[in-house]
C-alpha cells in the first residue's frame, strides 16, 4: 500500500502480508515515487524515485531486499525529470539484480547496488 499527500508527494509504502504490516518507505524519505517493480519471488523491490539534490529534483534508483531490509541507492547521472518525454523502466530478478533502462541504455546492478553491466539494446 502506498500513501501520499493529496499532491502525490511524500509517499510512504507498506507491504501487508499475512495480516502483518512492514514499512518499506517512510514518509518524506522520497519526494515522489515514479515507478516500482517487484521481483517475481516478491523478495526484492526497486523504485524510480525523485528527491532534491543541489536545489533541483533528481532521479534515483533505490532497491530494497524485503527479507534482510538491506538497501542501496543510485543517483541517476542525468536529470531525467528535466526531460518531459523520457521514462526509466525497471526489471527486478529473483536474485536481486536490477535492470534499469533509459533510452535503450541498460544499467544492470547486483543486489548490493554494484554496477555489473552496461549495454545498449535497440528493440
Amino acid at each position: 500500500m502506498v500513501m501520499t499527500d493529496k499532491y502525490g508527494i511524500s509517499p510512504s509504502m507498506e507491504i501487508i502480508k499475512d495480516g502483518k504490516s512492514d514499512t518499506v518507505v517512510t514518509k518524506e524519505q522520497w519526494r515522489r515515487i515514479m515507478k516500482y517493480a517487484f521481483s517475481p519471488n516478491m523478495r526484492y523491490i526497486a523504485f524510480h524515485a525523485k528527491n532534491p539534490y543541489n536545489k533541483k529534483t533528481w532521479d534515483y534508483i533505490h532497491s530494497i531486499d524485503l527479507k534482510t531490509h538491506k538497501s542501496w541507492t543510485y543517483l541517476f547521472p542525468i536529470c531525467v525529470s528535466c526531460k518531459r518525454s523520457r521514462i526509466i523502466s525497471l526489471e527486478v530478478k529473483n536474485d536481486g539484480t536490477v535492470d534499469v533502462v533509459y533510452k535503450y541504455r541498460h544499467r544492470v546492478f547486483d543486489k548490493t547496488g554494484k554496477l555489473i553491466d552496461f549495454y545498449i539494446k535497440f528493440e
